[in-house]
């Protein structure tokens, strides 16, 4: 009777373990997508921001206006600028236009943007001597302030299912979301 019982015993733990191990073999790879509407709220409550730059220009940008280039694997943002020199009351308004490339912080667990770049900086109505400045302008608030947004951050909930961590692998832009693959920690 005492054979039986630890044959029992032994089975089920053997079953358990067994059990166990396929589960931790379902928990692999996972894709998130996530949505532009999620992406647009969540950078539109970081916006405006204003910013003296050169001791020379007040820039206010605002409404930011997010697409995909999924064949580049970019992401585009669309600004309204406001541009006030404080040696005058004259002010110009216009549209500043960056695009960047996508990168996971799996550290931050974080998504931003690298290799970006100013696609246009249009200003109404401004001298054309102006538009050097503007461009200097418009690179030194790329440099300063927008890489170091997050476009999207995950709270340590999100990164882990059924007891396992994960960390950020890549991302990838489709037409109306960007998808975050994760792999599972060690």
């Amino acid at each position: 009777m005492k054979q039986f019982a630890n044959f029992i015993r032994t089975s089920i733990m053997l079953c358990s373990l067994g059990l166990i191990a396929a589960c931790a073999g379902m928990v692999g790879k996972q894709d998130v997508a996530i949505s532009m509407a999620s992406l647009q709220a969540n950078l539109d409550k970081r916006f405006p921001i204003n910013n003296r730059v050169l001791d020379m220009f007040d820039i206010r940008l605002a409404s930011p206006r997010l697409s995909t280039n999924p064949a580049e694997n970019r992401l585009q943002a669309q600004f309204d600028a406001m541009i006030s020199p404080p040696f005058t009351s004259k002010t110009w308004r216009g549209n500043l236009t960056l695009s960047g490339g996508l990168r996971v912080d799996s550290q931050k667990n974080a998504i931003f943007l690298h290799n970006a770049r100013v696609e246009d900086f249009s200003v109404d109505g401004a001298d054309p001597a102006y538009k050097r400045q503007f461009a200097k302008i418009s690179s030194l608030l790329l440099d300063r302030f927008l890489q170091d947004i997050p476009l999207y951050t995950f709270s340590p909930e999100q990164t882990r299912v059924m007891g396992v961590d994960f960390s950020l692998a890549k991302i990838s832009a489709q037409q109306d979301a960007l998808v975050v693959s994760f792999e599972p920690t060690n």
